[in-house]
């Protein structure tokens, strides 16, 4: 689909497929999985290059951007990150790469997708305004993913910080220090007033149910007694949320704070992605 008239503040969907049509060469694929308004959403999938002993598991990553349109700096970083061939400093993963879940948001610098949903809260169950979402789920229903790392931005912080499933672990603390070399990293702060910030890794274990928000006005007093019981009272999932407990995949979500340059921005989610790849290599 070619895109719409647009102000100049809009983006291109047609560079951003010629950009992944230049790089998907085999042994890499690239293949359609969903439609959204006429726009093509793709996956392109690299296969490990190493054998690893038998002993240890094979890893399979998913890296996803885009899923709210206004929030460039993942796309833009998982696009460099197929250009620049940086998958090959890890031969022994796996990889699918979805560069941006929202085309339609995408080109038009909109969060939502084209029905006006929250397309990172209709992971629970996708609706007939969501059909996008069901194609992708039905997608990965398919897949046995170690870990997904999903790019996203936030327009009210000031530093970069991360949410890691199940909990936070060593490896969110390199995340965090991997990116101070590029970026900063957020104050310690609530986001979406339920979620406190400490040392740039959210804390999905002090949860504020005191917050006014939707949210928490929906969630019965039992469902903050942790936040595997939060999740399963919670009507409407984000990506990583719903891998990581339908799936049992390892997730992160990466936030950079948009008021950075773009090329910052960037930076420091490539920073944060390859922390994960080189932890999982180096994990017996």
């Amino acid at each position: 689909m070619t895109d719409p008239p647009a102000p100049a503040r809009q983006r291109s969907y047609v560079d951003l497929e010629a950009r992944l049509a230049a790089v998907t060469a085999a042994p890499l694929r690239r293949r359609r999985i969903a439609q959204q308004a006429g726009y093509a959403i793709w996956e392109v999938r690299i296969p490990a290059r190493r054998r690893i002993p038998r002993s240890r598991p094979r890893v399979r990553v998913l890296l996803n951007g885009g899923t709210h349109g206004d929030e460039p700096a993942g796309v833009e970083a998982l696009l460099r990150f197929l250009e620049q061939r940086r998958y090959e400093a890890w031969p022994e993963i796996a990889f699918t790469v979805i560069p941006c879940l929202n085309p339609w948001g995408f080109v038009r610098g909109i969060r939502e997708g084209p029905a006006g949903h929250d397309l990172n809260r209709a992971f629970r169950r996708a609706s007939p305004a969501t059909p996008e979402v069901s194609a992708i789920k039905q997608v990965l229903s398919r897949r046995r993913l170690t870990c997904s790392l999903d790019c996203h931005e936030d327009c009210d912080a000031t530093g970069f910080y991360a949410y890691e499933l199940p909990e936070v672990s060593a490896l969110g603390h390199a995340v965090v220090e991997a990116v101070g070399a590029v970026g900063p990293i957020s104050p310690d702060c609530v986001v979406e007033e339920i979620v406190p910030v400490r040392g740039g890794l959210a804390r999905t274990d002090q949860l504020r149910p005191q917050a006014g928000d939707e949210i928490a006005a929906a969630m019965p007093p039992e469902a903050w007694r942790d936040f595997r019981t939060f999740v399963e009272a919670w009507p409407t999932w984000p990506l990583p949320i719903y891998l990581w407990h339908r799936h049992g995949a390892r997730a992160f979500t990466f936030e950079t704070p948009t008021a950075l340059p773009l090329e910052q921005r960037v930076a420091m989610q490539l920073a944060a992605i390859e922390a994960v790849l080189q932890a999982l290599t180096l994990t017996p």
